[in-house]
Formats: structure tokens, C-alpha cells, sequence
């Protein structure tokens, strides 16, 4: 019996060894099990792990790259930045990697063969890992959609810049067990402790016969000494089950993903974005007080930059050179819906203070047109009236297809009113005050208004349109931009001119005219409430190059 039952204890204790030493060596002292390393197919130097393949909670996910020409890149990042990233970029998208670590998915054809900007230039990873050999990013995934960029580099960047995309790419995934590696340790460990009692059992001999003690002399008896041993086995056995799991984390579940959406802009950005946009401003100042228009674009975009472009050709054609001054600019109230895919854009109340002066509050919107693109302001309203509460960032601040409907039903109503001075169905205020003060009545000329959507789009709401929609509390905010034309028209057999001559260059109407024809943008900020009512917070206008 005691032979058999030592047999078994080093069986036992060989399998241990055996568990061990594997768990012990394939973890690593990292306490993490990697999949053979392959290259990826088609030899590609950009790779996407979507979220769909780290679709998981629980578990901290490792992966590992290396590049063909000395350097790589991995980082971690929202799939909607992600993607905007690596739009246009031939990509290898990834479906799946096997447990030989074979990987499996499809090429993405793009006209670019890397991205654009180096990805140690780009500021939105929330994660990253680059530099020359090979690199590993540690994803500890909490059911949060998350993707990864990996990018193969040269190993240095020219004249100490970032590494620009060179080269090809091989990769593999892994999973950390917290302790994993301590856990193989001491149950191979036990495991020799087994082979040890086994051994120690084995070669014990019971005494002959004429030396043995009474019985009722004190020591172990043969059943006694086999119940040790089995203590000895069943402890052994139960420690070493119990050090493997020691250091296991609760089981990784797998998350379904619904649509994934980004939330325009995070509360926390919000104070770098707007200092990055009076950086940029007072850059694009300062040039065109010097009649150079070339900065303005990397500031404003839509209605805003088409003022610019205006107020810098006059400032050329009058010759003079105002002195530059530096704004800054702070959010009140900030209304950040979710988007799908980028061009993104968020609403803010703001407050620009120059030289110890403030504005009025002024609603804003601020675009963005790709992951790379900084915020660029679109549409800015001064609004009398105390704007709506938001609701909160993403979902709840997203505009719902009815309500995005009905907000395009009212530009009509808005577009009517300034053409012809009909409130039916609309709170003018602000925009009755500025029609007045645009047509005027001099009594030599009669002024008309002529006012469009500038952009053709199936949907006005939508990437490319001009009108912004959100919901607040109570109802919904729009922001909507218009081109709008004056004409004024001379009495008959009259003739009339611009007395600003600088005025008439920049619009094109010098001289004696039966016609004068005067290019605007129009602006509007409207609060369509809950009960039907549409009310006008705001309304500016610019003057436009024809």
C-alpha cells in the first residue's frame, strides 16, 4: 500500500512540475502568455485592431509589434478617432488571430500608403508604445470600445523629429494573468515537494520483528503513517491548485457593441481647445493686419472665415495697418452631442475678452473635420437672452431625426421673415432689430433681402451642411448660417454710389449704379421649444467677399 500510495504522490508530483514549470515559463516574469509572433499579410506597415476584436471586460489585453526598418508604433485610442486617423491609408483591418497567431481580416485600399502625420505627432492616443525594436502596449479592457493603431517606423525621426511610417509590420496579442509566473513557480515547487515525500516514503522499511515495541509503546502506526501521507498528498495537491488560481482574475466576458459614437468634445478639453483657437487667431491677426489672409484658415472655417477674408481685403485696400491684439476666449456653457464618424462640432456659450474689455455672450460652434484638424469656429451669434441649460455630453445631447427635421422646416420660416418681413410662426427679436437696421430708409433707394442655404446638401443638419442642431433642456438649440444679398435699387432715373470707396473696391460696386448689390452672411441662433414655439436668441451678420 505505501509503495502504491508513493508511486502516486510522484505522479502527482511530476504533473505539478510539469504544470508549473509551462504555466511558469509560457507567463514570464510579466505574468503574460503570448501567441507566436507572425508577420502580417500582405507585408503591411499600418495595422487596425477593431473594436470588435477587443470587445471584452476584465481581462488586460498585451499586444506586441515589431517593425521591418527598426521601429514601431502602437497605440490605443477611440475607434471613431481611430478610424479618422487612418482614413484614406492602406491598412490591414484585423478579423481575428488564431492560436498559432496566424492573423486574419482584410486590406483596406487607401490612396495613402501611410498616414499623413507621424503617429507620435498626433495628440488623441490614450495610450501608446513606439520606439526602435519591438514594442508592447498593455490594454486592461473594460468593456469601453477601444481600437488599436499599429504603425511600423523607421527607428529615428530626421533632424530629431518623430519616426516617419516605414516598413512593414509583425504582431501578436497576448493576456496577462495577474501572478501568473509566481503561481507556476511555487506549484512546480509543490510538485517537488510531492516527488520528495514520494521518494521519502518509498524507501522506508518496517523493522524486523524482534525489534519491534510493545504496542503499547508510543509512536506512529502503520495506518497512522499512511494517513500522514495522505494528508501530506491531499494538502500538497489542494496548495498547489489553490497558488495556480491564486493570482487568476475574475473571468473575462465578452461585450456586445452596439453603434460606437464619440462624444464631440469632453469637459476637460474644452479649456485647451479654446486656447488653441486664440493661439491660432492671433496668429491669423496679426497677418492680416499685415494683408496677408493665409492664416485665418487654420483658425475659422464657414461664415466666420468668409468675414475674415472680408475685413482683411478692406484693411489692403485702405492701406492701413491696425495694431494686432490678443483676444481670449472662455466657455460658459457647452452643448457636445455624440458623433458616428468625424466632421465633429460642439456648441459653447463663450466670452471673448481683449485689452481688460469682455463681448456679450456669444453662442459659438466650433468644427472639427478630422482627428488631426484643430477646432475651428464656424458661426458666432451674440445672444442678449440667457441661453438653454445643456443636457448632458453625448446621447442626450444628440438631436433626434424629427427634431432635425423640424429645425430644417424652420430656416424657411426664418428665410421669409428676412425676405419679406413675415413672423408668422417666430419670435423674431434679434433678427427683426437687424433686418431694420440692414434696410434702413434713406428715401433715394429701396433695399431687398435675398436669402439661401449655402449649401446644396441632401441634409442641411448633416457633415458639410450649415445648420447645427442640440438638444437642450426644454427644447432644442439651432444654429443655422444663410448667404444673404442686398440689392438697392435707385429711384427711377437715378443713380446711386457708395460713399466709403475703400467699401465699394472690396464689394465690387464703385462708381455711379442704378444697382447696388451687397454680398452677407447672415447667422441665426434659435431655441424651437417643446410647446412649438420658435424663438430667436440671435442674429449677426458679415459682409463677404462677392
Amino acid at each position: 500500500m505505501r509503495r502504491a500510495l508513493a508511486l502516486l504522490t510522484a505522479l502527482l508530483g511530476g504533473l505539478l512540475v510539469l504544470v508549473g514549470t509551462a504555466v511558469a515559463v509560457v507567463a514570464g516574469p510579466d505574468d503574460i502568455a503570448h501567441l507566436p509572433t507572425r508577420a502580417l499579410p500582405g507585408d503591411v506597415g499600418t495595422a487596425l485592431l477593431p473594436p470588435g476584436l477587443l470587445a471584452w471586460d476584465g481581462v488586460t489585453v498585451a499586444v506586441r509589434a515589431t517593425g521591418s526598418d527598426g521601429g514601431v508604433f502602437l497605440g490605443s485610442a477611440h475607434p471613431v478617432d481611430a478610424e479618422s486617423y487612418l482614413s484614406g491609408v492602406g491598412t490591414f483591418r484585423a478579423d481575428e488571430i488564431t492560436w498559432q497567431g496566424v492573423w486574419s481580416g482584410r486590406e483596406q485600399e487607401g490612396d495613402l500608403a501611410a498616414p499623413a502625420v507621424a503617429p507620435a505627432g498626433a495628440t488623441f492616443w490614450t495610450d501608446r508604445a513606439d520606439g526602435a525594436g519591438t514594442r508592447q502596449l498593455l490594454l486592461p479592457l473594460s468593456g469601453q470600445p477601444v481600437a488599436v493603431v499599429a504603425v511600423a517606423t523607421a527607428a529615428e525621426g530626421a533632424d530629431g523629429g518623430a519616426p516617419a511610417p516605414s516598413g512593414s509590420l509583425r504582431m501578436t496579442m497576448g493576456v496577462r494573468v495577474p501572478h501568473a509566473f509566481a503561481g507556476g513557480v511555487a506549484t512546480a515547487a509543490l510538485g517537488a515537494v510531492l516527488i520528495a515525500v514520494a521518494f521519502l516514503v518509498g524507501r522506508r522499511r518496517p523493522r524486523p520483528a524482534d525489534d519491534a515495541e510493545p504496542a503499547s509503546a508510543t509512536g506512529p502506526t502503520p495506518a497512522a503513517d499512511l494517513t500522514a501521507v495522505r494528508r501530506v498528498v491531499a494538502t500538497a495537491t489542494g496548495a498547489a491548485v489553490l497558488t495556480s488560481l491564486t493570482g487568476c482574475a475574475a473571468v473575462p466576458e465578452r461585450v456586445e457593441l452596439g453603434e460606437i459614437r464619440r462624444v464631440a468634445i469632453d469637459a476637460d478639453e474644452v479649456a485647451a481647445a479654446l486656447a488653441s483657437y486664440d493661439e491660432r487667431n492671433a496668429a491669423a491677426n496679426a497677418l492680416s493686419h499685415q494683408h496677408d489672409p493665409s492664416g485665418w484658415a487654420a483658425a475659422d472655417t464657414g461664415a466666420v472665415l468668409a468675414g475674415d477674408l472680408y475685413v482683411t481685403a478692406w484693411t489692403a485696400a485702405s492701406g492701413e495697418t491696425p495694431t494686432s491684439t490678443t483676444s481670449t476666449t472662455s466657455a460658459g456653457r457647452v452643448y457636445a452631442p455624440d458623433f458616428a464618424t468625424y466632421p465633429t462640432w460642439f456648441l459653447a456659450e463663450t466670452i471673448w475678452s481683449a485689452e481688460g474689455e469682455e463681448s456679450v455672450p456669444r453662442l459659438t460652434v466650433f468644427e472639427r473635420a478630422t482627428v488631426l484638424d484643430p477646432w475651428r469656429l464656424s458661426a458666432a451669434v451674440d445672444v442678449a437672452a440667457e441661453v438653454p441649460a445643456p443636457r448632458a455630453p453625448g446621447a442626450a445631447s444628440t438631436a433626434s431625426d424629427e427634431t432635425r427635421a423640424r429645425a430644417v422646416e424652420t430656416l424657411a420660416v426664418v428665410e421669409r421673415f428676412v425676405e419679406s418681413g413675415d413672423g408668422t410662426g417666430l419670435e423674431p427679436g434679434p433678427l427683426a432689430e437687424l433686418r431694420t437696421a440692414i434696410l434702413g430708409d434713406d428715401g433715394e433707394a429701396t433695399s431687398t433681402l435675398d436669402v439661401q442655404n449655402p449649401v446644396a446638401a441632401e441634409d442641411p443638419t448633416g457633415p458639410g451642411g450649415s445648420v447645427r442642431v442640440v438638444a437642450v433642456e426644454g427644447g432644442t438649440l439651432v444654429t443655422s448660417t444663410h448667404l444673404m444679398i442686398e440689392t438697392v435699387q435707385a429711384q427711377p432715373d437715378h443713380t446711386i454710389s457708395f460713399v466709403d470707396e475703400v467699401f465699394a473696391q472690396v464689394v465690387g460696386m464703385t462708381g455711379d449704379r442704378e444697382t447696388l448689390v451687397l454680398p452677407m452672411v447672415l447667422s441665426v441662433a434659435l431655441l424651437l421649444l417643446d410647446d412649438g414655439t420658435t424663438r430667436v436668441l440671435g442674429a449677426d451678420f458679415r459682409y463677404r467677399l462677392p
